[in-house]
C-alpha cells in the first residue's frame, strides 16, 4: 500500500487538519485508489455521476501516475461520483481521454470517501512516480493543494518535480 497526503498548498503553506486529503493506493493486478477528503461546499457538474471531461473545473482530488516514460495518467475524482481518467504524453499533451474506471462514493458527511479502480492494462509500467493534488472553491478564492508543493507563479500539477520517488 502507498499513501499520499495532501497537506500543503501548492506554494507550501500548511493546510488545516480538516482540509487535508488522504489517498491510499492498493496495487495487486488493478490499482485501487481510496480517497478521504473534506466535503467542499462547491458547485458540482449538472450531469449524473460518471465520466466528466475536465472535471478539474470543479472541486476534485487528483492522482497522477507516471511510469518514467513519455506517458502518464491523471485521475480526477469528486465527492458526488463524477470522475475523469485520461492519459497524457510528455507534459499536458492529451493522448487518450476515453479511458474508463470504476468509481463509487462510500460515504458523505463533513468528509467524503471515494473508491476508484483502474484496470491493469491502463497503468504505465512500474516503478511509478506519483503526485496528488486537490482543487476547491470558486474564483477568485480557488484553492490548490499538493502532496509535493512546487511553488512558482501559478499552480502546476504536471511538473516532474512534483512526483514523489518511485513506488
Amino acid at each position: 500500500m502507498r499513501r499520499l497526503r495532501i497537506t500543503h498548498t501548492w506554494r507550501g503553506a500548511p493546510l488545516s487538519v480538516g482540509a487535508r486529503v488522504d489517498l491510499r493506493l492498493l496495487h495487486q493486478r488493478d490499482l485501487e485508489v481510496l480517497v478521504d477528503a473534506p466535503l467542499w461546499p462547491d458547485s458540482l457538474p449538472s450531469v449524473p455521476p460518471g465520466r466528466v471531461p475536465e472535471l478539474w473545473r470543479y472541486s476534485v482530488a487528483e492522482l497522477f501516475i507516471w511510469g518514467g516514460g513519455d506517458r502518464y495518467l491523471e485521475l480526477e475524482l469528486d465527492p458526488y461520483g463524477h470522475w475523469w481518467l485520461l492519459e497524457l504524453s510528455t507534459w499536458r499533451q492529451r493522448r487518450r481521454e476515453e479511458l474508463r474506471c470504476e468509481y463509487a462514493i462510500e460515504s458523505r458527511a463533513e468528509r467524503w470517501r471515494g473508491r476508484a479502480r483502474l484496470a491493469a492494462e491502463l497503468l504505465p509500467p512500474r516503478p511509478w512516480r506519483l503526485s496528488a493534488c486537490a482543487i476547491w472553491g470558486a474564483a477568485p478564492c480557488r484553492e490548490y493543494a499538493m502532496s509535493t508543493p512546487t511553488a512558482g507563479d501559478h499552480p502546476d500539477f504536471h511538473q516532474p518535480a512534483a512526483f514523489q520517488p518511485p513506488w
